[in-house]
C-alpha cells in the first residue's frame, strides 16, 4: 500500500504543477480566487519537495494518532464534517490528549481552513 500511495502522490505533485485548480478541486467544491488556488498548489507541491515518501510516512503517523506526540502548548484542531481527504477519527483522538481545542465545522477540507484562518491566527498570536 505505501508504494501505491507514493505513486499516487508523485502523480498528484505533477498535476499540481500543471493546474492549481485541480489541486483546489481535491480539497473543496468552493470557488476560490486564483491567488488562493496558487497558494494551495504551492503548498501541495512543497509537501513533496524532498520525496513523496515523506508524505506517505506522515499519513501513516496521522492514521495512528497515538504515535504522534503533542507539544506542550495549546493545540487548535478544526475539522470539517464534509472533509473527504482526512478522516475525523484521528483528529478526535488527538483532541482527547493534552491541551486541545477541537471543533468540527460544516465544511470540507479547504473550506474549514478558509472559514477559520482568522480565528486560528488570532489565537496563535494571543498565545505568543
Amino acid at each position: 500500500m505505501p508504494s501505491l500511495l507514493w505513486l499516487l502522490f508523485q502523480l498528484s505533485a505533477g498535476i499540481a504543477r500543471l493546474s492549481p485548480n485541480m489541486v483546489v478541486g481535491q480539497y473543496t467544491n468552493r470557488e476560490v480566487s486564483p491567488a488562493v488556488a496558487e497558494i494551495a498548489a504551492r503548498d501541495f507541491r512543497e509537501a513533496f519537495q524532498q520525496d513523496a515518501r515523506a508524505a506517505v510516512h506522515e499519513s501513516q503517523l496521522f492514521a495512528e494518532s497515538s504515535a504522534m506526540s503533542l507539544p506542550d502548548v495549546p493545540v487548535i484542531i478544526r475539522h470539517g464534517t464534509h472533509d473527504e481527504n482526512a478522516p475525523s477519527a484521528p483528529a478526535r483522538a488527538l483532541a482527547t490528549r493534552g491541551n486541545t481545542d477541537f471543533q468540527q465545522l460544516t465544511a470540507d477540507h479547504l473550506g474549514t481552513f478558509l472559514d477559520t484562518r482568522s480565528e486560528v491566527l488570532k489565537s496563535v498570536a494571543a498565545s505568543l
